[in-house]
């Protein structure tokens, strides 16, 4: 028996279905009983639904993210105007939620070398970053 939903029959549907065609005549049209299409426009609701859910989740963590980036950027600029080392305050801004590429952007330096400038005030410190311990190996050898 063939497959109800062969890409063939999904290109039909949507055609008919964007043409207003009511569930028995789609089904007419496509050899398939109103049941089985209305079962299709159903599960086609909730996809588009669940679609909707999973994009505004998803919106809402970028926003909290961007917040606290945001957030600790401004905190970074605070403390060093204050006169904290600035790769100390780099680092507390990295660990507080700010990428290095917003670290580099707000103080006008590479990427890289905010990363690199990062580094450095982790190992004045004698420890690895709370962020980067966990059960994962990220390419640190010899560190305790």
């Amino acid at each position: 028996m063939p497959r109800p939903w062969s890409e063939e029959r999904k290109k039909r549907f949507e055609r008919l279905h964007a043409a207003g065609k009511s569930a028995g005549e789609i089904g007419r049209a496509l050899g398939l009983p109103r049941e089985t299409v209305v079962e299709r426009l159903a599960e086609l609701q909730t996809w588009k639904r669940n679609a909707a859910i999973i994009a505004a989740g998803f919106k809402k963590r970028a926003q909290q993210r961007e917040a606290r980036a945001q957030q600790a950027i401004r905190a970074m600029a605070k403390a060093i105007r204050a006169g904290t080392d600035r790769n100390t305050a780099m680092l507390k801004a990295y660990e507080s939620g700010a990428t290095w590429r917003e670290i580099g952007d707000k103080l006008g330096i590479s990427t890289a070398a905010a990363n690199q400038g990062g580094r450095a005030a982790r190992a004045r410190r004698g420890r690895p970053s709370p962020r980067l311990q966990g059960t994962k190996w990220r390419g640190r050898i010899g560190v305790q």
